[in-house]
């Protein structure tokens, strides 16, 4: 089966010369026709993953070539095989063929005893490299642009999937990183002080009892701080979902229950109010959700705060957030706005990077009594 030049990357390495060019309905510059009138009945994919959204845009695919086979060909560049998805009469069947095995593609698009002639163009995304095929029968030289068009389609209803996917992988990483560095900075070097004191209360345990009795009531008191550390961060790693319905968040029952989980775990008073009735986007209500706790630690943590104060209100098509502490504040004293913050390198990387991925802006008052953080978000941050 010979492809001519500009063909898709999948069929020029794949697909094995071993047929005739008859084979296929040849395409030579693959380009975007006019959208036809029967292509605006193209749907919005519904399904949540990938296999869901590949079937339904074969059916559509389908209808509007009117042919009885269709097929998508998925390639990662990281596998050694190409998923195939195909089409026959209303039936999807999958198969997954090595990528060299050129006869075993041809095999698997085929139906048995059915024709051999099948056009192929390439699905354009930044996303995934695929190819459709589509049998011939009853397309004209002229139905290469609706193919083309087809493929355009299907690249769109795929490219949600996969920009969802996106997503979530690049949250997962930032989330890694944050907890890696919490560990990295607390738990880690709490255990290397732990050794030394152990060390050195083995040093002096023959010829001076009182002293190693100290160091080891010294990693005694360490170890409970960083079990109840080891707490917080399991706060961290199981946030409950709480009153999400149609995208939307109860963000004032998501603060309460932080409060109060964060509370048990550190010892700390936290007392929250909020005017906010409404459910908010769910996007933003995380958002709030993640600085609210971020500031509610770092008060419990680095300000050894009693109590706390959370507030979230709402004016118009602004948010804001207040948290206030009566801890040891900040190593620097005064009131500092976010531009502030961020040229003198002053506040918490990751809070300020929360507030700006919101399109907010972060205030800090830092004094000898505590710390008080004021976080204003528009309410069409949401992503």
């Amino acid at each position: 089966m010979v492809f001519p030049q500009g063909q898709s990357r999948i069929f020029r390495h794949r697909i094995s010369s071993d047929t005739t060019h008859e084979d296929v309905l040849p395409l030579q510059e693959p380009y975007r026709g006019p959208r036809l009138e029967v292509l605006a009945a193209r749907p919005r994919a519904a399904a949540a993953d990938l296999e869901g959204a590949v079937t339904e845009s074969l059916h559509w695919a389908a209808a509007v070539l009117g042919t009885t086979t269709v097929a998508l060909m998925l390639e990662d560049n990281d596998e050694p095989w190409v998923d195939l998805a195909v089409w026959d009469n209303g039936v999807v069947r999958r198969q997954r063929v090595p990528s060299g095995d050129g006869a075993g593609l041809t095999d698997a698009f085929h139906p048995p005893g059915g024709s051999r002639r099948a056009v192929a163009v390439p699905v354009r995304s930044d996303y995934f490299d695929a190819t459709l095929l589509a049998g011939a029968d009853g397309l004209a030289q002229d139905d290469l642009a609706l193919v083309q068009a087809v493929g355009d389609g299907i690249a769109e209803m795929l490219e949600r999937i996969y920009r969802e996917r996106a997503v979530r992988e690049a949250a997962l990483i930032e989330e890694r990183t944050r907890l890696a560095r919490e560990l990295h900075d607390g738990v880690v070097q709490s255990l290397t002080s732990a050794s030394l004191r152990l060390k050195a209360a083995e040093q002096v345990l023959g010829a001076d009892a009182a002293a190693a009795l100290e160091h080891v009531q010294a990693v005694q008191q360490l170890l409970a701080e960083e079990q109840r550390d080891l707490r917080a961060y399991v706060v961290d790693l199981k946030p409950r979902a709480l009153e999400i319905s149609g995208g939307q968040a109860n963000v004032d029952l998501w603060l309460r229950d932080l409060a109060r989980r964060i509370g048990n775990a550190w010892d700390i008073g936290i007392t929250v109010t909020s005017d906010v009735r409404e459910p908010l986007p769910t996007p933003l209500a995380h958002g709030v959700y993640r600085i609210a706790q971020e500031a509610m630690v770092n008060s419990a943590r680095h300000g050894h705060a009693a109590h706390a104060v959370v507030e979230l209100r709402q004016s118009g098509q602004q948010l804001t957030l207040v948290i206030a502490d009566d801890g040891r504040s900040f190593t620097f004293r005064g009131t500092f706005e976010h531009a502030d913050l961020i040229a003198q390198r002053l506040g918490p990387v990751n809070l300020k990077e929360r507030v700006l991925e919101l399109r907010g802006t972060l205030r800090i008052i830092s004094g000898d009594t505590g710390a008080r953080l004021e976080v204003t978000l528009p309410l069409e941050a949401a992503p």
